[in-house]
């Protein structure tokens, strides 16, 4: 009878209006490309699920909805400073201190956050190395 039919009738939690609940099925759906989730900020969402009998107006029950997010590679590397100057020694082997340079990546996990270094311009006569 009507008591035993089942409606999925919301989605309670942070970044739900991000998502579609289909009241018949109870597929779940990302509404939007501009839905706020992001695996740097936050790993997971705990959510709620909403079912009620009588059609969608009866009793009521909610299950858990954990989300886990797959990191993606959104993150720019980052250099901890804006200029590096190194100046060579007299005899043009070696810098005067040891030339260290680095960089961050806000990647949540490898390999999107491992950072590559390449010298891409001035090493004409590849005096260089990194």
């Amino acid at each position: 009878g009507l008591g035993g039919k089942i409606r999925y009738t919301q989605i309670l939690g942070p970044q739900n209006t991000s998502l579609n609940l289909d009241p018949s099925s109870g597929v779940i759906t990302v509404a939007t490309s501009n839905h706020g989730f992001d695996r740097e900020l936050m790993p997971e969402y705990h959510l709620y699920v909403e079912a009620r009998d009588d059609d969608g107006i009866g009793n009521r029950a909610q299950v858990l909805l954990v989300i886990r997010l797959i990191d993606v590679n959104d993150e720019t590397p980052t250099f901890e400073k804006s200029l590096y100057e190194f100046i060579l020694s007299q005899n043009l082997r070696n810098f005067t201190v040891p030339a260290f340079i680095k960089a961050i990546d806000g990647d949540a996990e490898a390999p999107n956050n491992e950072v590559r270094y390449e010298l891409i311009y001035g090493n004409y006569e590849n005096k260089f190395e990194l």
